[in-house]
């Protein structure tokens, strides 16, 4: 899997260099019929994560690579989900609303080291309505193959693949409504609350803090999480 942050056009370069901050990673070169894709290279592991230029507010999404886009699509609608377009990636729908893309899979499953500040993003988030969180849960543990966990706080549940994998799944039940499922990025650090004092300075603010993790948002509005998860010992 790796994820994407999608940037409004009017505030991407902004975006783009807070997070180049963030995770200690170059951006590479654009690509794209518009020039709208690029990634975020660490300097060692996987590239997992990418950003995109979009028209309409900032958000995450994600990739799941496979063998077969279209098979994986198909399996998927039988699951709740829908297909809204086909660009040779296949752009879907989670049962709950949550937009991620089936794309062409690649062999590099290898985890990157963590920023010398002790922080790594290793965690995509979907944020649920109580009504739906038991849906989501069965469509990616279905979807992936993988395991899902009960996490020691009930309103969270992980699904988990291998540990070499840079981007794990975590299934958040909110505590009220408030339509379709959107994601956040969780960032794994060895100290959080010194993580989160330094994001800061880099331009974030604090939106609340909660027991190990403290909710942040980006210069272009994005709601991320620094979460006291050991980024060193894999998406545990």
């Amino acid at each position: 899997m790796t994820a994407f942050i999608d940037a409004p056009r009017d505030r991407f370069e902004l975006e783009a260099a807070n997070w180049s901050k963030v995770t200690e990673m170059e951006l590479s070169s654009w690509r794209g019929t518009d020039s709208e894709f690029a990634t975020f290279v660490p300097a060692e592991g996987d590239a997992f994560l990418r950003f995109q230029r979009v028209g309409g507010p900032a958000r995450i999404h994600l990739d799941v690579h496979v063998d077969d886009p279209r098979a994986a699509s198909a399996r998927s609608v039988e699951l709740g989900a829908t297909q809204v377009a086909d660009h040779g990636y296949l752009v879907m729908r989670s049962p709950t609303g949550f937009t991620f893309c089936w794309v062409p899979a690649h062999s590099d499953q290898k985890r990157p080291l963590p920023t010398s500040h002790g922080s790594l993003v290793d965690q995509v988030c979907l944020d649920v309505d109580p009504d739906g969180f038991a849906a989501e849960v069965d469509f990616w543990a279905a979807v992936t193959g993988w395991e899902p966990r009960q996490s020691p706080f009930p309103q969270f549940v992980s699904i988990t693949g291998a540990d070499s994998m840079p981007i794990r799944l975590l299934v958040q039940r909110r505590d009220d409504p408030s339509g379709a499922t959107t994601a956040h990025l969780d960032l794994a650090a060895t100290d959080y609350e010194a993580e989160a004092i330094r994001h800061e300075r880099l331009g974030a603010r604090v939106v609340r803090r909660g027991a190990m993790w403290t909710t942040l948002r980006d210069p272009a509005g994005l709601d991320y999480c620094v979460t006291g998860r050991p980024p060193a010992l894999g998406p545990r």
